[in-house]
């Protein structure tokens, strides 16, 4: 077996490859304390725009920067837009962030890979990653790619909200743009489908939010058909935009989101006020944060109740990997 060491511009060691964007690679490195790191690399002799990648990295680096320290917010290092990846004797010419390291990778896989879990545990994570979005959009910026692949877990289990590359500043333009920015299953629909020039874009934010809740609720990662004939007189839906078109239609119903999982009225509308096609009668940022079911939570109690379950299923999953 032959071993190479692999060094970022001398000071860091580059120890596992633990994500991919579309034009970026994150790695897991050390410091010369041995601390862990998440670095974010872009290669510069790959067929990008240096220009577009550039503005990549700078941008999320400064907006990480302009946000300041938040607990549910990723931190980060600095960039170096000429940084060097060194190993034997070559090297390679690269663009990278350094980031805080999140040991238990996205929210979005651990649910895929361990099945949902209880709504007092999706409303312990949904709670931190609105209150990361409420900080962005207190400082006049957007995310504008929200989705449960950017939401990382830290070794607590607590969320980090990451991935701020395709976030704007609003502060110019009353919150408008006219940007076609997001990720397919969780963009706004204003954003896809509006004849209307400009969208407001703090309420693309709130649908983004709306469907990460609905997949957290359900665990289903994939866009399949409802069925009519569900037990308890309910309806299944497995897509955030059918619960939407139901509720319209049908508002006093109970709500079953899969067929394991039935949820209270209180976190239904909720989903329901988010995910509203029209972002008129879509809920802002501040009506889901006061709304009811957001008020009965306990975060002291629900953070070791979170850290013990997240543990016992993180084990599982290492043991069936074996």
């Amino acid at each position: 077996i032959i071993s190479i060491t692999i060094m970022l511009d001398s000071q860091y060691l580059i120890k596992h490859q633990i994500g991919q964007g579309g034009s970026s690679q994150v790695f897991s490195v050390t410091d010369s304390e041995n601390k862990f790191y998440a670095v974010k690399i872009i290669r510069k002799d790959r067929k990008y725009s240096n220009e577009k990648a550039e503005h990549f990295v700078l941008r999320e680096s400064i907006v990480l920067d302009k946000l300041g320290s938040h607990p549910n917010l990723i931190k980060s290092y600095g960039c170096n837009v000429d940084g060097t990846l060194e190993y034997n004797d070559d090297s390679l010419p690269i663009m990278y962030n350094i980031l805080e390291y999140c040991p238990n990778g996205t929210l979005g896989s651990f649910i895929k890979n361990t099945g949902p879990v209880e709504e007092s545990i999706v409303k312990f994570h949904f709670s931190q990653l609105v209150h990361a979005v409420v900080h962005l959009h207190s400082q006049d910026f957007v995310h504008m790619d929200i989705k449960l692949e950017n939401v990382l877990l830290d070794e607590y289990f607590n969320v980090k909200l990451a991935d701020l590359g395709a976030s704007r500043c609003v502060a110019n333009t009353k919150g408008y743009l006219n940007t076609k920015v997001g990720t397919p299953k969780y963009i706004a629909p204003e954003i896809e489908h509006s004849t209307e020039k400009y969208y407001f874009a703090p309420k693309a934010d709130v649908y983004s939010l709306g469907v990460c809740l609905h997949l957290l609720l359900t665990g289903e990662f994939s866009e399949t058909d409802f069925s009519e004939d569900s037990p308890m007189g309910s309806d299944v839906f497995t897509t955030a935009s059918e619960l939407s078109e139901y509720t319209e239609s049908k508002p006093n119903k109970i709500i079953r989101l899969s067929e394991n999982q039935i949820v209270s009225q209180e976190v239904a509308d909720l989903i329901t006020g988010m995910i509203a096609k029209d972002p008129k009668k879509r809920l802002n940022l501040h009506d889901v944060v006061f709304h009811p079911w957001m008020q009965s939570l306990n975060s002291a109690d629900l953070a070791t109740e979170v850290y013990q379950e997240f543990s016992l299923r993180k084990e599982a999953m290492m043991s069936q990997s074996y």
